[in-house]
């Protein structure tokens, strides 16, 4: 396969691949020069075009549990990780509603106070 960025020749184990074992364009090196976990243009296009669901609370722990380790977060570690857990059947499209039903679980578990009883607010 030929990389879109650098025009270099080389082994598909060097892309990227997302459902259906759908190859990105670009190969791992390019995206892992430009990659920025904090800048959403750096890798939402890949999620989208490998349809790989963005699901931003485990976007954050997957940051975070590479903290302090020899290799650095990539996009690649993400894509992995959501290839081989629960969320391997959700795609893409459905990023926006998994996100808001993490956001709404996060507000009704604040309404939980410390004597284990939902409040309700008027």
């Amino acid at each position: 396969m030929i990389c879109k960025k650098c025009q270099i020749d080389k082994q598909e184990t060097e892309f990227l691949t997302g459902r259906d074992d759908k190859h990105l364009c670009v190969c791992k090196e390019c995206v892992d020069k430009k990659f920025n976990p904090d800048d959403s243009a750096t890798f939402m296009w890949i999620l989208k075009e490998l349809d790989i669901p963005y699901i931003e609370q485990f976007w954050k722990e997957r940051i975070a549990s590479r903290e302090n380790r020899d290799k650095p977060f990539t996009v690649g570690f993400y894509v992995s990780y959501m290839k081989l857990t629960s969320f391997q059947s959700w795609t893409w499209k459905e990023s926006g509603s998994i996100n808001q039903m993490t956001y709404e679980n996060k507000a009704l578990e604040g309404r939980i106070n410390i004597f284990g009883e939902e409040e309700f607010y008027f």
